[in-house]
């Protein structure tokens, strides 16, 4: 009877135990840090090329990750998600034929999306230590939105994806409106990030009207940016403001603006 009243209270301290190590270990980054779920590993193609296992984290801790988000959905947790199934592994991943999770676009898609629907608060400008009053702000959100269409493109979400573009194009202009010179360069340099998304279906679609989407798109932005003296300055000595190279330059670089003449800021 004794040692009965005694297993009792020690399989209550060790269930107690075990759900505080369960809980510290699934919902804080201590899961991504312990398993390296950010890092990539060396793989090999049929060529014999080596290069980095892109979709290394995804198989190793995906599941995990998902499952610690769903118990604690915290913001540095959606962070490593969203690094985990990044739009950039499966396009460079993909190109050096290494095979993807099944669900690697889903959640991509899920967790870009997640990311750019998060309220924006002190705490988490603090976390990517991004001033809300700086003009590095728009910068940061618009790589954010940048990813999400990249999301949506791969995984054939071509409509929904270039109406985010057309939704931030829209915000930006009306934003642009009576601001100074300084502003307008910020506003349009934030957007000349989603070159990435230009790039990439431009140059790996086969449909027309995709292809002139973008072209007439591009050519839109770059006549608004104008209204910046500094970027009608950087188009100038260009010649462009969107080169749209073939896809093995678009995913390897150099692209033509990083090369024909010397980038500085403008």
């Amino acid at each position: 009877m004794k040692k009965r009243y005694i297993i009792i209270p020690l399989a209550t301290i060790a269930f107690a135990l075990c759900l505080a190590m369960f809980m510290t270990f699934f919902t804080t980054p201590a899961y991504s840090i312990v398993t390296g779920a950010g890092n990539v590993m060396l793989a090999s193609t049929e060529e014999g090329e080596t290069h980095e296992d892109y979709f290394r984290p995804a198989k190793k801790a995906g599941k995990v990750l998902q499952l610690s988000y769903k118990i604690s959905p915290k913001y540095e947790t959606l962070e490593t998600l969203k690094s985990t199934y990044n739009p950039y592994f499966y396009i460079i991943g993909t190109y050096y034929k290494q095979t993807p999770p099944s669900d690697f676009l889903k959640n991509s898609v899920k967790y870009t999306k997640l990311m750019c629907e998060t309220e924006y608060d002190e705490d988490r400008s603090a976390s990517v230590r991004v001033p809300m009053n700086s003009p590095l702000f728009d910068m940061f959100k618009a790589s954010e939105i940048k990813d999400y269409a990249q999301a949506l493109y791969l995984d054939g979400q071509v409509e929904e994806s270039e109406k985010v573009i057309e939704d931030l194009f829209a915000e930006i202009k009306e934003k642009a409106k009576g601001a100074d010179d300084e502003q307008i360069k910020h506003l349009y340099v934030a957007f000349y990030q989603f070159r990435d998304y230009f790039y990439l279906v431009y140059s790996s679609t086969e449909n027309v009207s995709v292809k002139k989407w973008v072209l007439d798109t591009e050519a839109a932005i770059e006549k608004e940016a104008k209204n910046s003296e500094s970027i009608a300055k950087y188009i100038e000595s260009h010649g462009y403001f969107f080169s749209n190279p073939d896809y093995d330059t678009y995913v390897k670089h150099p692209w033509p603006e990083e090369v024909d003449v010397e980038i500085t800021e403008p």
